[in-house]
């Protein structure tokens, strides 16, 4: 079974994995002039994401987390073994890492295994193949969460979803602040960036800073339910 989209972007290959219950995208991102790739929240279902991997004959490199919330790493334990792979996050998500299996039972009664070691990004240099991975710190749905930037691609995870916002409501989280990071990293991207987030589909940044102009005062939250593509 293969990605459920897939896109191109320059010299780019971007493979969507929709995983587990609440619909997470994993993403497998190669660069197509090397076969190399960088995997972005292994959220579940690490077997499919193995074969859109082996489907596309690239070799991972590393793995990026947005966040530490358990829909966003379920895969992170076999991946990282698999493929004997490095992960990025930020520190401050550190206290939802070692916590993440005591969520996952919480809201799925299930247990998922987390790798003790992590690269933190703060002072990572960060470079695929000639282009630099930048980061912004984006924090308001977790206290560590980032979003991704490279090559005209932004892995928003859940800071910023299609005409929706993360969920504000969760230990760590802060509405203001999540208002003030989206509003920061829509200033900070090119407006033909184009947009990966964690659940739902792709847009562009000049759509969201349209959207985000808008619905600002009150945006909508991505609360896990009955969300489609």
């Amino acid at each position: 079974m293969g990605p459920d989209r897939e896109c191109q972007v320059g010299d780019f290959r971007v493979a969507t994995v929709k995983t587990g219950r609440w619909k997470e995208n994993a993403y497998v991102v190669q660069h197509v002039p090397s076969g190399e790739a960088v995997l972005v929240d292994p959220g579940d279902d690490a077997e499919r994401i193995m074969e859109t991997i082996a489907a596309f004959d690239a070799s991972p490199r590393v793995i990026l987390l947005t966040h530490a919330h358990f829909d966003h790493i379920g895969a992170l334990d076999v991946l990282c073994r698999e493929y004997g792979l490095p992960f990025h996050m930020h520190s401050r998500d550190q206290p939802l890492l070692r916590r993440a299996s005591l969520y996952a039972m919480s809201f799925e009664r299930r247990i998922i295994i987390v790798p003790d070691a992590h690269v933190p990004l703060e002072g990572a240099r960060l470079d695929w193949k000639g282009t630099p991975i930048s980061y912004v710190h984006t924090p308001g749905h977790t206290d560590g969460g980032v979003c991704y930037n490279w090559g005209g691609l932004c892995f928003t995870g859940d800071t910023l979803m299609k005409r929706l916002i993360g969920r504000t409501d969760l230990p760590g989280s802060s509405g203001v602040g999540l208002s003030e990071s989206i509003s920061r990293l829509l200033e900070t991207l090119a407006p033909e960036t184009l947009m990966f987030p964690g659940h739902g589909g792709t847009w562009t940044v000049a759509e969201a800073r349209e959207w985000w102009a808008v619905n600002q005062a009150d945006p909508p939250e991505y609360l896990m339910e009955g969300f489609g593509p």
